[in-house]
């Protein structure tokens, strides 16, 4: 350390400027001198804690002192739905603030518009919002030009609504609960709705590195071809049915050919007996990061070599509905408790019953072996009603350590209303933050009804 802290404070100031925020929080902890400068203004212009879960509330308190406070004009705190309300509202006094981003945050209507009450240089915004509040805004903003927002509801009346509050509006952008925007960690994938007052075509008004990036949704290969592969980040294709391992190469081929994948979601999957296609798959997309599988048949040796790939991936988000996996339980969920890089896990059982009784510890392994993971989604009929309240009372005794946390398990055996009306189910289901209902709604939509 006497090394480090020989150097200049201007060449020590190059050094901080290639470290992400929340490493310069954990600088301020080393000694004295680095915390000054890594409070530097020429560093705490922009900060970025998206989904940080290393990020504590105390360490923010910390480290946003008054002098930070009066530097920051960039701030995003999005995703840190588990910090209380009252850990976030500093925002309202960070004075140079021009933009700033606290979706999916517990932060309510009233803090939203205190701060926009409060910030006067503050022209750009991004916020989570039901559509029934949007009657509830006090006042009109007509500072305000750039408008992001996370919603549920009818969107027509959000655009309607939102432009009376925000007359001065020049891009308004929206994110809804489809899996189709699940790159909400993908900077630039918004869907544009607004430029100058009028509607313009998705990303007319995004940045050319952003426009590059497209999400698909193919039913076959021929129709993926005639695209530019190399600008795809996201593919959705329905009806994958494999008649020959000729047809499943020019998929695995074509597939790999989009170098830059990072969402796959194969629907109505069937692949051909006896062929290994997972292993080929995410050897072919080393950068895809979440896969989401739905398979309406019993596949034969399928989940094995699922099994194998998954502990050989990176990836972060995963999701599979299909019958028969529990059935090979054991060497799935092993390989799932040991993928590092896991972040979302959904598993949906569609086979009626089993023979054999549920294994409980398994399911605890998996939230137990990955410290990273925020969310995880178990619904099937082979659990019993208090195997999942076992289950469920587990996760929240995890949730105490690790308090981004958040998961779900159910019996299917009820129907979508019984669940619902489930006080047990409504206690979990309220700790499910919004960038985890992405993953849930695609794979499991009707107990995310409103």
């Amino acid at each position: 350390m006497p090394d480090l802290l020989g150097l200049s404070d201007e060449v020590l100031l190059h050094i901080l400027s290639y470290l992400p925020s929340i490493d310069l929080i954990q600088c301020c902890q080393v000694c004295r001198s680095l915390a000054a400068l890594a409070r530097d203004k020429t560093l705490t212009r922009s900060l970025d804690f998206y989904l940080e879960t290393r990020l504590t509330p105390s360490d923010l308190k910390t480290y946003v002192n008054r002098t930070v406070r009066d530097s920051i004009q960039k701030l995003n705190l999005s995703s840190l739905y588990w910090f209380p309300a009252q850990d976030l509202r500093f925002v309202s006094s960070c004075k140079q603030l021009t933009y700033l981003n606290i979706m999916d945050t517990k932060l309510k209507l009233q803090d939203i518009e205190k701060i926009l009450q409060t910030l006067q240089y503050l022209d750009s915004i991004a916020f989570s919002l039901e559509t029934s509040e949007v009657e509830s805004f006090k006042k009109v903003y007509p500072q305000i030009k750039n408008l992001a927002i996370y919603f549920r509801g009818n969107r027509s009346t959000l655009e309607r609504s939102l432009t009376k509050v925000f007359p001065g509006l020049e891009v308004f952008r929206f994110f809804t609960l489809a899996l189709f925007y699940l790159a909400y960690s993908l900077t630039g994938r918004w869907r544009l709705t607004y430029s100058n007052g009028k509607r313009s075509p998705p990303e007319a008004d995004e940045p050319e590195s952003h426009q590059s990036f497209a999400f698909v949704e193919e039913r076959c290969c021929k129709a993926l071809n005639s695209r530019n592969k190399s600008r795809i980040y996201g593919i959705r294709m329905t009806e994958v049915e494999f008649k020959s391992k000729a047809s499943m190469d020019e998929m695995l081929q074509s597939v790999g050919e989009c170098t830059n994948l990072q969402i796959l979601i194969l629907r109505g999957l069937i692949i051909p007996r006896g062929v290994t296609f997972f292993d080929r798959l995410l050897k072919s997309c080393p950068k895809l990061t979440s896969l989401f599988i739905s398979m309406d048949r019993r596949p034969q040796n399928s989940f094995s070599d699922l099994a194998a790939a998954l502990k050989q991936s990176s990836i972060q988000r995963f999701a599979l509905t299909a019958r028969g996996w529990l059935e090979n339980d054991r060497v799935l969920i092993d390989s799932l408790a040991s993928c590092d890089s896991l972040r979302m896990c959904s598993l949906v059982e569609l086979s009626q019953a089993f023979e054999r009784k549920f294994d409980v510890q398994r399911i605890k392994k998996i939230v137990d072996n990955n410290p990273q993971l925020q969310f995880f989604f178990l619904g099937t009929k082979s659990v019993t009603n208090a195997d999942a309240k076992q289950i469920n009372r587990h996760m929240t005794e995890v949730r105490k350590k690790r308090p981004f946390f958040s998961g779900l398990v159910i019996q299917l055996k009820k129907s979508a209303a019984a669940i619902l009306k489930d006080p047990d189910y409504a206690q979990q289901a309220g700790q499910i933050p919004d960038c985890c209902k992405h993953l849930l709604l695609e794979e499991f939509p009707p107990f995310l009804e409103d």
